[in-house]
């Protein structure tokens, strides 16, 4: 992923020290224009094209970060992915596996937790009144992926990006807030529909039903996120924000717990489908970026 002129202008050139103070990340880029009031937190392409639980660490401690620097905190927060093609495939299955294997119930809550403290930071802007997240999806965005997208106060599509909930295929449900944060959005029935049949769909067709907020022609996606930024008016994005003020993390973390209960449940077909999508997984990171999920 290429960032907009302006931000490469400042060639990473950290201004807030609270931002830069745990570089080098293993996982993420970011980039701080201060002039635009505008932080971009950028997943290497190189970095595991799931959740795993240090990618969900170096985002939870950037969410830490942001919150120390309160009302000197960047105004925007641009979420994007740096592997062409795939912006997220949502939670680790190999990880999934092995603790359901293990029958390690404890494990996979701390996973269900740290996504939740991870999209609670999405969501409410880091707990910040002036700061609005966004995500900009330039591939697939499935299960995880696809509630990460849809946590974020604006979600920016680029035409041909391709968004699922694949969890019904094991006998799971999107545990991180996916019906929700579609209700919110204001397509309930879609949500529950996409949910129910596994099925994937369109960054248009999630445009045309009012989920994603803006359409990007291809490979555009990041100029459009920055220029909504700096050219819509504050209380407009703003609004944005709002539709999710009934959102409660007590809430997100009580279906993150059910997700985690259910999963401890699942019989051996399940558990083997999901070893069959954990290879997948695991391919897609060894092959080189430019490769698409198919």
């Amino acid at each position: 992923m290429s960032l907009p002129p302006v931000a490469l202008q400042v060639e990473r050139n950290l201004t807030h020290a609270t931002l830069s103070g745990c570089k080098p990340r293993d996982h993420f880029d970011v980039t701080v224009e201060p002039r635009l009031s505008t932080a971009w937190l950028i997943s290497r392409a190189t970095a595991p094209v799931s959740y795993t639980v240090p990618v969900l660490q170096e985002l939870v401690t950037f969410g830490s970060q942001m919150r120390s620097l309160g009302a000197s905190a960047p105004g925007f927060v641009i979420y994007g992915s740096g592997r062409p093609h795939v912006f997220s495939l949502g939670g680790h299955l190999d990880y999934f596996q092995s603790c359901l294997a293990k029958g390690d119930e404890t494990a996979l809550f701390n996973y269900a937790n740290l996504s939740i403290d991870a999209v609670w930071n999405a969501i409410s802007g880091f707990d910040l009144d002036q700061t609005i997240t966004v995500a900009v999806v330039q591939g697939d965005a499935l299960g995880g992926g696809f509630e990460a997208a849809l946590a974020c106060n604006v979600l920016v599509a680029e035409k041909g990006a391709v968004f699922g909930f694949p969890e019904a295929l094991f006998g799971l449900f999107p545990g991180m807030g996916g019906a929700r944060l579609m209700e919110c959005r204001g397509a309930r029935e879609l949500g529950l529909t996409l949910i129910r049949n596994a099925t994937k769909i369109s960054a248009e067709e999630l445009y045309e039903a009012g989920v994603v907020d803006y359409l990007a022609p291809t490979g555009q996606g990041m100029e459009l996120a920055t220029e909504v930024c700096q050219n819509e008016k504050k209380s407009f994005i703003k609004l944005k924000k709002k539709r999710f003020s009934r959102v409660r993390e007590s809430d997100l973390r009580s279906t993150a717990r059910q997700w985690a209960e259910r999963a401890m449940l699942l019989g051996k077909k399940e558990i083997k489908t999901i070893g069959y999508l954990s290879q997948a997984q695991s391919r897609l990171f060894r092959l080189a970026p430019s490769i698409r999920v198919v």
